[in-house]
């Protein structure tokens, strides 16, 4: 996610950096779209860099929180990606309670130590700094209906697993499952985070309508990945696990 120096546009684009970037760019899109895990058509016919796709009878889909960025406090993800995941949800929430898979780069949740603070909502570095895309996001949930939720992230330069809930005003809940995996980028002493830097556990509201709770069950600073378990137990239920290698 390093082809821009800097979270969103308008910083360090003078002419060379710009070209290098779309270069950058060029590059990155032919690997992706021939990495991905569908029949995709061209590149020149890929405008975007959202998709959804689904395997082993779960649904998937997969958000640009990197280069649809605004400044802080204007948005993450522009309102056609909003539009088009929105329609994905509508079209592919089960209607039991099996659950599906958002791929956000950018950690929805748990929040840094210093969220909220001025210095960091101006990094733009997390969705904290967006509280109306993240109003966005879980509008898009609750009017899909979704009852259980995995968000599927990397971007820190620590590992970790958050589990909770977000309410809704008019009763209904959706239970969360946050696995962040970002063994591969780590140890950087420069740029590495450590157990200190994340809120281990938030409750409070998070848009007009939704109150957020979490708490962060498992954490590491393994050098390897994330392997993501569901299975149903003897009642039925789904039950999701993250073992970091």
């Amino acid at each position: 996610h390093e082809l821009r120096d800097d979270w969103f546009d308008g910083v360090r684009s003078t002419p060379q950096q710009l070209e290098s970037e779309q270069l950058a760019f060029a590059a990155m899109d032919a690997y992706q779209y021939a990495a991905m895990p569908m029949a995709a058509p061209a590149v020149e016919a890929m405008p975007h860099r959202d998709y959804g796709f689904s395997a082993g009878g779960f649904e998937f889909y997969v958000l640009d929180t990197r280069f649809e960025r605004g400044a802080p406090g204007t948005c993450i993800g522009f309102a056609k990606q909003h539009e088009r995941f929105a329609r994905w949800l509508q079209e592919h929430t089960p209607a039991e309670d099996r659950p599906i898979f958002i791929v956000s780069p950018t950690p929805v949740f748990p929040f840094d130590v210093e969220a909220g603070r001025t210095e960091d909502r101006m990094r733009g570095g997390g969705w904290q700094s967006y509280p109306q895309s993240l109003t966005q996001l879980f509008d898009a949930l609750f009017a899909a209906g979704c009852v259980s939720v995995v968000i599927l992230s990397g971007d820190r330069h620590i590992s970790h697993r958050a589990t909770g809930s977000v309410l809704h005003d008019d009763g209904r809940r959706i239970t969360l499952d946050s696995i962040v995996s970002s063994g591969l980028n780590t140890p950087i002493p420069f740029a590495s985070d450590h157990p200190g830097d994340i809120q281990t556990s938030f409750k409070g509201p998070i848009s007009p309508h939704c109150t957020l709770s979490y708490t962060i069950t498992t954490e590491s600073q393994s050098t390897g990945w994330a392997e993501v378990r569901i299975e149903t137990d003897a009642a039925g239920r789904w039950l999701v696990d993250a073992v970091f290698q």
